[in-house]
């Protein structure tokens, strides 16, 4: 136990308490052996209580940190009507278009972020996750580079050409999808 009295007075004096001996680490450790008093738990009660308010407070008073969609629009649209009150109430107008050219400037970077983040946001079209695939003429030979197996990233897509010969095998780099499982009138 001494050893790690020892230890936590070392610790100590390298953060900087240098007045921290191995007596104050030895009456820390008793009274934290020793059950509270009433008037102890009460005082701790209204710190917590205290604490509590303060912490409503700062969640109250602060604002959200972050650049959400909501925030860029707001902060785009308040500097554009700002530029515009700019432009009508400044006699300069030279003064007025240098002072819009600036800020336009400086925000570029917000309205790139603002782009991109409604980009992501944006629900995609499913067709636009099928690309159209090249099928595989007839008098191709089936060499080992058309036999190997497609990459993860190809993706497959409905066919739209009405000519497509039915009866040949399909090449291995390409998927029929059908829509329904009942045969089409090109399939007779």
């Amino acid at each position: 136990m001494g050893t790690i009295r020892k230890d936590i007075v070392r610790f100590s004096h390298l953060a900087g308490f240098k007045e921290v001996d191995e007596d104050d680490v030895q009456e820390l450790l008793q009274s934290h052996s020793e059950p509270l008093s009433n008037e102890d738990l009460m005082r701790l009660d209204q710190d917590r209580a205290l604490q509590g308010d303060d912490d409503d407070d700062d969640d109250d008073n602060a604002p959200q940190r972050g650049l959400d969609i909501k925030t860029l629009r707001e902060i785009c649209t308040t500097i554009d009507e700002t530029l515009d009150k700019v432009k009508e109430r400044d006699p300069n107008p030279a003064r007025s278009a240098a002072f819009a050219h600036s800020v336009e400037e400086a925000l570029k970077v917000y309205r790139a972020i603002l782009h991109d983040k409604t980009q992501l946001a944006k629900q995609s079209k499913i067709s636009s996750f099928f690309k159209p695939v090249s099928q595989a003429s007839p008098s191709t030979s089936a060499g080992p580079a058309s036999l190997a197996a497609p990459s993860s990233t190809t993706r497959a897509a409905p066919s739209t050409s009405a000519d497509e010969d039915y009866d040949s095998p399909p090449s291995p780099h390409s998927v029929h999808l059908s829509c329904s499982d009942s045969p089409t009138s090109d399939d007779e």
